[in-house]
Protein backbone atom coordinates (compact mmCIF):
# COMPACT_ATOMS: atom_id res chain seq x y z
CA UNK A 1 0.00 0.00 0.00
CA UNK A 2 3.24 2.36 0.91
CA UNK A 3 4.23 1.89 -2.46
CA UNK A 4 1.10 2.42 -4.43
CA UNK A 5 0.66 5.77 -2.50
CA UNK A 6 4.16 6.54 -3.27
CA UNK A 7 4.15 5.88 -6.97
CA UNK A 8 0.52 7.89 -7.01
CA UNK A 9 2.60 10.69 -5.87
CA UNK A 10 5.50 10.35 -8.36
CA UNK A 11 2.83 9.98 -11.07
CA UNK A 12 0.99 13.29 -10.12
CA UNK A 13 3.95 15.43 -9.43
CA UNK A 14 5.19 14.42 -13.04
CA UNK A 15 1.44 15.45 -14.08
CA UNK A 16 1.74 18.66 -12.61
CA UNK A 17 5.38 19.16 -13.88
CA UNK A 18 4.25 18.69 -17.40
CA UNK A 19 2.02 21.03 -17.27
CA UNK A 20 3.64 23.53 -16.09
CA UNK A 21 6.02 23.29 -18.61
CA UNK A 22 2.84 23.46 -20.94
CA UNK A 23 1.32 26.75 -19.24
CA UNK A 24 4.59 28.47 -19.02
CA UNK A 25 4.91 29.53 -22.66
CA UNK A 26 1.45 30.21 -23.20
CA UNK A 27 1.37 32.40 -19.82
CA UNK A 28 4.80 34.09 -21.25
CA UNK A 29 2.52 34.87 -24.83
CA UNK A 30 -0.43 36.06 -23.31
CA UNK A 31 1.34 38.10 -20.91
CA UNK A 32 3.39 40.42 -23.39
CA UNK A 33 0.70 41.18 -25.64
CA UNK A 34 -0.12 43.57 -22.88
CA UNK A 35 3.20 45.29 -22.23
CA UNK A 36 3.24 49.06 -23.52
CA UNK A 37 7.34 48.77 -25.04
CA UNK A 38 7.49 48.93 -28.71
CA UNK A 39 8.68 45.54 -28.27
CA UNK A 40 7.85 41.97 -26.89
CA UNK A 41 9.54 41.66 -23.27
CA UNK A 42 8.55 39.89 -20.48
CA UNK A 43 7.76 40.77 -17.26
CA UNK A 44 6.27 43.59 -19.35
CA UNK A 45 6.84 46.47 -17.92
CA UNK A 46 3.73 48.59 -18.34
CA UNK A 47 0.19 46.84 -18.39
CA UNK A 48 -1.39 48.43 -21.63
CA UNK A 49 -4.13 47.37 -23.97
CA UNK A 50 -2.66 49.50 -26.89
CA UNK A 51 -1.27 46.01 -29.15
CA UNK A 52 -4.32 44.46 -28.80
CA UNK A 53 -6.19 47.90 -30.15
CA UNK A 54 -3.86 47.91 -32.77
CA UNK A 55 -4.25 44.03 -33.57
CA UNK A 56 -8.21 44.55 -33.86
CA UNK A 57 -7.34 47.69 -35.69
CA UNK A 58 -5.24 46.24 -38.04
CA UNK A 59 -6.61 45.11 -41.61
CA UNK A 60 -4.53 42.95 -42.39
CA UNK A 61 -5.26 40.94 -39.20
CA UNK A 62 -8.53 41.77 -39.08
CA UNK A 63 -9.17 40.39 -43.28
CA UNK A 64 -7.75 37.37 -41.69
CA UNK A 65 -9.63 36.92 -38.89
CA UNK A 66 -12.93 37.50 -40.20
CA UNK A 67 -11.80 34.77 -43.25
CA UNK A 68 -10.86 32.22 -40.73
CA UNK A 69 -14.72 32.77 -38.99
CA UNK A 70 -16.21 32.54 -41.87
CA UNK A 71 -14.94 29.33 -43.54
CA UNK A 72 -15.42 27.96 -39.96
CA UNK A 73 -18.58 29.02 -39.42
CA UNK A 74 -19.65 27.20 -42.68
CA UNK A 75 -17.51 24.32 -42.60
CA UNK A 76 -18.48 23.12 -38.83
CA UNK A 77 -22.22 22.88 -39.86
CA UNK A 78 -21.19 20.86 -43.06
CA UNK A 79 -18.85 18.41 -41.34
CA UNK A 80 -21.54 17.62 -38.55
CA UNK A 81 -24.64 17.17 -40.65
CA UNK A 82 -22.03 14.66 -42.67
CA UNK A 83 -20.87 13.31 -39.82
CA UNK A 84 -24.12 12.48 -38.17
CA UNK A 85 -25.48 10.92 -41.58
CA UNK A 86 -22.06 8.91 -41.53
CA UNK A 87 -22.21 7.76 -38.13
CA UNK A 88 -25.79 6.86 -38.35
CA UNK A 89 -24.76 4.27 -41.13
CA UNK A 90 -22.01 3.18 -39.02
CA UNK A 91 -23.66 2.24 -36.12
CA UNK A 92 -27.38 1.37 -36.92
CA UNK A 93 -26.60 -0.66 -39.83
CA UNK A 94 -24.75 -3.58 -40.85
CA UNK A 95 -23.93 -4.10 -44.33
CA UNK A 96 -21.12 -5.45 -46.69
CA UNK A 97 -17.87 -2.79 -47.17
CA UNK A 98 -18.70 -0.90 -44.03
CA UNK A 99 -15.52 -1.76 -42.65
CA UNK A 100 -14.57 -0.28 -46.01
CA UNK A 101 -16.24 3.15 -45.05
CA UNK A 102 -14.61 3.04 -41.81
CA UNK A 103 -11.22 2.96 -43.34
CA UNK A 104 -11.99 5.26 -45.89
CA UNK A 105 -13.36 8.39 -43.40
CA UNK A 106 -10.51 7.56 -41.74
CA UNK A 107 -7.65 8.57 -44.14
CA UNK A 108 -7.00 11.69 -43.20
CA UNK A 109 -5.46 10.07 -39.53
CA UNK A 110 -3.07 8.27 -42.16
CA UNK A 111 -2.18 10.90 -44.44
CA UNK A 112 0.03 14.13 -43.12
CA UNK A 113 -1.49 17.13 -43.30
CA UNK A 114 1.63 18.09 -45.55
CA UNK A 115 0.83 15.70 -47.86
CA UNK A 116 -2.61 16.29 -48.32
CA UNK A 117 -2.07 20.38 -48.41
CA UNK A 118 0.28 20.00 -51.54
CA UNK A 119 -1.77 17.12 -53.37
CA UNK A 120 -4.91 19.98 -52.61
CA UNK A 121 -2.67 22.80 -53.83
CA UNK A 122 -1.98 20.61 -57.02
CA UNK A 123 -5.26 19.45 -57.49
CA UNK A 124 -6.86 22.89 -56.96
CA UNK A 125 -4.40 25.10 -59.17
CA UNK A 126 -4.91 22.55 -61.86
CA UNK A 127 -9.01 24.04 -62.27
CA UNK A 128 -8.22 27.47 -61.79
CA UNK A 129 -7.44 29.95 -58.81
CA UNK A 130 -7.81 28.95 -55.41
CA UNK A 131 -10.91 30.06 -53.70
CA UNK A 132 -12.77 29.93 -50.06
CA UNK A 133 -14.31 26.57 -51.54
CA UNK A 134 -11.10 24.86 -51.51
CA UNK A 135 -10.63 25.99 -48.18
CA UNK A 136 -13.81 24.57 -47.10
CA UNK A 137 -13.64 21.31 -48.72
CA UNK A 138 -9.91 20.25 -47.83
CA UNK A 139 -11.50 21.40 -43.74
CA UNK A 140 -14.26 19.09 -44.21
CA UNK A 141 -12.02 16.68 -44.78
CA UNK A 142 -9.86 16.85 -42.21
CA UNK A 143 -12.99 17.35 -39.38
CA UNK A 144 -14.71 14.58 -40.61
CA UNK A 145 -13.21 11.83 -39.17
CA UNK A 146 -13.22 13.51 -35.71
CA UNK A 147 -16.99 14.12 -36.38
CA UNK A 148 -17.79 10.69 -36.97
CA UNK A 149 -15.83 9.69 -33.63
CA UNK A 150 -17.61 11.47 -31.24
CA UNK A 151 -21.32 11.28 -32.75
CA UNK A 152 -20.71 7.58 -33.40
CA UNK A 153 -19.64 7.49 -29.75
CA UNK A 154 -22.72 9.23 -28.28
CA UNK A 155 -25.00 7.11 -31.12
CA UNK A 156 -23.33 4.03 -29.38
CA UNK A 157 -24.45 4.77 -26.21
CA UNK A 158 -28.23 5.16 -27.04
CA UNK A 159 -30.43 2.25 -26.78
CA UNK A 160 -31.66 1.63 -30.30
CA UNK A 161 -34.97 -0.13 -28.47
CA UNK A 162 -36.42 3.99 -27.50
CA UNK A 163 -36.61 4.26 -31.37
CA UNK A 164 -38.42 0.97 -32.24
CA UNK A 165 -41.02 1.49 -28.84
CA UNK A 166 -41.65 5.22 -30.30
CA UNK A 167 -42.47 3.43 -33.79
CA UNK A 168 -44.36 1.22 -32.38
CA UNK A 169 -46.67 3.79 -30.71
CA UNK A 170 -47.31 5.16 -34.05
CA UNK A 171 -44.07 7.63 -35.17
CA UNK A 172 -42.35 7.20 -38.60
CA UNK A 173 -38.45 6.95 -38.58
CA UNK A 174 -37.58 10.71 -38.87
CA UNK A 175 -39.76 11.68 -36.01
CA UNK A 176 -38.50 8.54 -33.77
CA UNK A 177 -35.44 9.94 -34.23
CA UNK A 178 -35.68 13.54 -33.99
CA UNK A 179 -37.97 13.52 -30.66
CA UNK A 180 -35.74 10.24 -29.10
CA UNK A 181 -32.06 10.04 -30.36
CA UNK A 182 -31.30 13.44 -31.38
CA UNK A 183 -32.07 15.54 -27.82
CA UNK A 184 -30.12 12.16 -26.25
CA UNK A 185 -26.85 12.80 -28.68
CA UNK A 186 -27.36 16.51 -28.25
CA UNK A 187 -24.39 17.05 -26.16
CA UNK A 188 -21.91 14.94 -28.71
CA UNK A 189 -23.23 16.72 -31.82
CA UNK A 190 -22.39 20.35 -29.52
CA UNK A 191 -18.92 19.00 -28.97
CA UNK A 192 -18.12 17.74 -32.51
CA UNK A 193 -19.36 21.17 -33.69
CA UNK A 194 -17.05 23.21 -31.27
CA UNK A 195 -14.13 20.86 -32.16
CA UNK A 196 -14.99 21.14 -35.59
CA UNK A 197 -15.16 24.72 -35.26
CA UNK A 198 -12.05 25.01 -33.63
CA UNK A 199 -9.65 23.11 -35.61
CA UNK A 200 -11.01 24.70 -38.76
CA UNK A 201 -9.88 27.82 -37.24
CA UNK A 202 -6.78 26.92 -36.02
CA UNK A 203 -5.57 24.89 -39.27
CA UNK A 204 -2.10 26.37 -40.39
CA UNK A 205 -0.77 23.95 -42.94
CA UNK A 206 -3.58 24.04 -45.28
CA UNK A 207 -3.92 27.51 -45.31
CA UNK A 208 0.26 28.02 -45.90
CA UNK A 209 -0.14 25.48 -48.66
CA UNK A 210 -3.03 26.51 -50.54
CA UNK A 211 -3.54 30.60 -49.23
CA UNK A 212 -3.27 33.10 -51.50
CA UNK A 213 -2.60 37.22 -50.86
CA UNK A 214 -6.49 37.60 -50.74
CA UNK A 215 -7.07 34.65 -48.97
CA UNK A 216 -4.64 34.04 -45.91
CA UNK A 217 -6.42 33.03 -42.90
CA UNK A 218 -5.51 34.01 -38.99
CA UNK A 219 -2.97 31.19 -38.31
CA UNK A 220 -1.55 31.74 -41.72
CA UNK A 221 -0.74 35.31 -41.17
CA UNK A 222 0.85 34.90 -37.72
CA UNK A 223 2.80 31.47 -39.15
CA UNK A 224 4.19 34.13 -41.98
CA UNK A 225 4.89 37.13 -39.86
CA UNK A 226 6.78 35.78 -37.22
CA UNK A 227 10.04 36.03 -39.06
CA UNK A 228 9.52 39.34 -40.22
CA UNK A 229 7.61 41.29 -38.03
CA UNK A 230 8.23 40.52 -34.18
CA UNK A 231 5.87 43.16 -32.60
CA UNK A 232 3.60 42.85 -29.97
CA UNK A 233 0.53 43.06 -32.22
CA UNK A 234 1.46 39.87 -33.63
CA UNK A 235 1.59 38.20 -29.80
CA UNK A 236 -1.83 39.68 -29.63
CA UNK A 237 -3.48 38.01 -32.22
CA UNK A 238 -1.50 34.85 -30.92
CA UNK A 239 -2.89 35.46 -27.42
CA UNK A 240 -6.92 36.14 -29.51
CA UNK A 241 -6.38 32.68 -31.16
CA UNK A 242 -5.23 31.10 -27.77
CA UNK A 243 -7.80 32.41 -25.73
CA UNK A 244 -10.29 31.81 -28.31
CA UNK A 245 -8.89 27.82 -28.27
CA UNK A 246 -9.34 27.56 -24.31
CA UNK A 247 -12.51 28.85 -24.31
CA UNK A 248 -13.95 26.22 -26.88
CA UNK A 249 -12.03 23.96 -25.22
CA UNK A 250 -13.72 24.54 -22.20
CA UNK A 251 -16.88 23.92 -23.69
CA UNK A 252 -15.90 21.07 -25.28
CA UNK A 253 -15.27 19.73 -22.23
CA UNK A 254 -18.56 20.76 -20.33
CA UNK A 255 -20.52 19.08 -23.08
CA UNK A 256 -18.54 15.48 -23.96
CA UNK A 257 -15.51 15.91 -21.62
CA UNK A 258 -12.14 16.07 -23.17
CA UNK A 259 -11.17 12.65 -22.85
CA UNK A 260 -14.10 11.44 -25.12
CA UNK A 261 -11.75 12.94 -28.09
CA UNK A 262 -9.16 10.26 -27.62
CA UNK A 263 -11.43 7.05 -27.16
Amino acid sequence: MVEILRTNKIIKTYTYLILVFLWIPLFVILSSSFTKTNFISFPPELFSLKWWMKFIATDTYKRSTWLSIRISTIVAPISLIIGLLSSIVLVRYRFKGRNLFKIFFNMPYTIPQVVFALSALLFFTSFGHINIIHFIICHIIITLPFNIKIISASLQLTDPNLEKSARVLGANEITSFYKITLPLIKPGLIGAFLHTFLSSFNNTTIAIFIGTPKLWTLPARIFSEIEFHAYPDLVAAASFSMILSFIFMLLIHKYIGISSLYK
